[in-house]
């Protein structure tokens, strides 16, 4: 009979273990080797090392530790269009001088307000800065000029629901799902739940460019 030494197979499946979990076989292979002097079983640590490491790597791209950083748009991947918009900031690109509007105002209000702005999209917030909905000037076009119209019509006539929000704490790649979600340019940001501004999917591409020009020429 045969005694193996199970102190062995213990060895080499710590070294399988971490391989698996972390992507890491060659940090599996010397810190096991290290750790228990065990360099006679280098040859049976790099098979086991490298099987453990190339199985759960078809199936999983990102390591137990960085798994669910990865989901968020937190950690640098291979994917290089993630890792640049992981460098943008969402406070640095929100536009927060906005004007924006109430329920109770009239159409009238808002044409004078387009009247003296280059605006096209108007938050309708409340006294408490919650966000009860958008005015989208093109939704209002065949209305906005005509003065009997506008006195009669109120703001909460016209509004529409958001499609999407934005919060402050969203990865910049979720906010970019959000613009493909909702098909629209212009996303209102929230802050706590409250009214923080609106962010632009043309500031985020032209921020996205200058990062990637940035980069190249680094």
């Amino acid at each position: 009979m045969t005694d193996l030494p199970v102190s062995n197979f213990t060895l080499v499946g710590m070294a399988g273990i971490l391989s698996g979990l972390f992507h890491a076989p060659l940090t599996a292979i010397f810190l096991i080797a290290e750790i228990t002097g065990g360099y006679d079983l280098m040859i049976p640590l790099m098979i086991v090392a490298s099987v453990s490491f190339a199985v759960p790597k078809r199936f999983e791209k990102h390591s137990l530790d960085v798994k669910n950083l990865a989901k968020k748009g937190n950690v640098f991947t291979s994917n290089k269009d993630t890792n640049i918009l992981c460098t943008l900031e969402i406070e640095d690109l929100v536009k927060k001088d906005y004007l924006t509007v109430d329920t109770n105002q009239d159409l009238e209000n808002v044409a004078e307000l387009l009247a003296h702005s280059d605006q096209v999209i108007f938050a309708v917030v409340s006294a408490e800065t919650n966000l009860e909905g958008l005015v989208y000037f093109n939704d209002i076009r065949e209305v906005i000029f005509d003065n009997l119209k506008t006195k009669n019509i109120k703001v909460k006539d016209i509004m529409a629901k958001p499609v999407q929000t934005v919060h402050l704490f969203d990865s910049m790649e979720t906010v970019m799902n959000k613009f493909e979600k909702s098909n629209k340019v212009f996303l209102p940001v929230l802050e706590n739940g409250k009214y923080y501004g609106f962010i632009t999917k043309s500031d985020i591409l032209e921020s996205y460019r200058n990062r990637l020009k940035s980069m190249i020429f680094e």
